[in-house]
């Protein structure tokens, strides 16, 4: 083989493998996803559990309170955003029609632009789940999942809340909850994250070196062509 020959192939090898370097930088791990979730825990709210508080992102402090209250309109299930110190601003996706919070399916996205015809709210007095005033909120006898956001000091995060209201507006249960901690926007009932799978750091490292040795022994047989 000629001396000319064998520098373009030593070149075309190079160029495989810078290119092959490449293709392994963008597998590279990268800051995911992190979906904190509660687990199940089928929280009733009723007569004989008239106020239950979650703490939304699992800090010790409760952030929401779900409850159940039999007044002039009936008995109903209501949410409210917690005013205590260290409870976050808190902000649900709320529907139109009543201006209660939307029964949203699985799956739905939810991030700080919303689809209409849903929007932010954020109050501090009680907005219905189900039964009490005429509207009767979105849950009642129906299941669904809330969505969430709240301001913390490293930004916002975005949240979702199961609730089953089929046995409101007497009884109602929160099923399950979960936030994104990264600030990424979260999917409703997703519990472990949705971001594509990534190659094992090791693998990773591993081919890092393979094709850094490959492309300098290369480099040594080019310059040696050379020499």
């Amino acid at each position: 083989m000629g001396k000319e020959k064998k520098q373009r192939l030593v070149e075309r090898r190079l160029l495989t493998y810078s290119a092959a370097a490449a293709g392994v930088l963008a597998l590279a791990p990268s800051a995911d996803a992190v979906v904190k979730y509660s687990g199940v825990k089928n929280l009733v709210v009723n007569s004989s559990n008239a106020s239950v508080k979650i703490d939304l992102n699992f800090d010790g402090t409760d952030d929401l309170s779900f409850s159940f209250y039999s007044g002039v309109f009936g008995p109903g299930i209501y949410q409210k955003n917690l005013s205590n110190p260290g409870a976050y601003s808190i902000y649900l996706l709320n529907e139109p029609i009543n201006n209660d919070p939307a029964r949203l399916q699985c799956n739905y996205l939810v991030k700080d632009t919303v689809n209409s015809p849903y929007f932010w709210y954020r109050d501090y007095t009680y907005e219905t789940l189900a039964g009490g005033f005429p509207t009767a909120g979105n849950f009642n006898g129906a299941k669904g999942t809330i969505g969430v956001k709240f301001d913390t000091p490293g930004g916002t995060k975005y949240a979702w809340i199961r609730f089953d209201g089929t046995s409101a507006p007497t009884s109602g249960v929160i099923v399950d909850w979960a936030y994104d901690d990264s600030g990424a926007p979260i999917r409703t009932c997703d519990t472990v994250g949705t971001a594509p799978e990534r190659i094992p750091a090791t693998d990773y490292l591993g081919l890092v070196i393979l094709i850094t040795l490959l492309a300098g022994a290369s480099l040594k047989m080019l310059k040696k062509e050379q020499a």
